[in-house]
């Protein structure tokens, strides 16, 4: 297997300025234990910067559903979540709501990710990359 890459344009404020890139992962956001404080202020920090990109390294979301009956705990899902009957959808709707705002270069597809497409024959990652305008920046199947 050869390696698998992209190729994605990017805006930036200035093309003689440091460019400053922000890596985010793990960010686990639709978790009980999630650190949204956290992200919501690396979030702003990464905006608030001048020709900042940003970039998805894996497992934004926790992305355990139902019918994962091996890894699924109801009590790890966050209440705004819990007991919704379109968790799928709600789930992404999340994770791209979250995600706005930022100059994204591309995600990564993590092992939760690749749950999600196992489990659920869903690409979370290209759903959230197409709904942000951005791309998937390597797709690990």
């Amino acid at each position: 297997m050869g390696y698998q890459y992209a190729v994605f344009n990017v805006h930036l404020d200035s093309y003689t300025d440091p460019v400053h890139l922000f890596f985010f992962s793990d960010v686990h956001l639709d978790a009980r234990e999630c650190d949204r404080e956290l992200w919501r202020k690396n979030k702003r920090i990464c905006k608030k910067t001048k020709n900042s990109i940003a970039f998805n390294m894996g497992d934004f979301g926790n992305l355990l559903m139902p019918n994962d009956v091996k890894r699924f705990r109801a009590s790890e899902i966050d209440d705004e979540l819990l007991g919704r009957d379109d968790l799928l959808n709600a789930t992404r709707d999340w994770m791209v709501k979250e995600a706005r705002g930022l100059n994204w270069a591309g995600w990564i597809t993590g092992n939760h990710e690749l749950s999600m497409l196992k489990h659920n024959q869903y690409d979370i990652v290209s759903e959230v990359c197409r709904e942000l305008k951005t791309e998937p920046w390597i797709e690990l199947h």
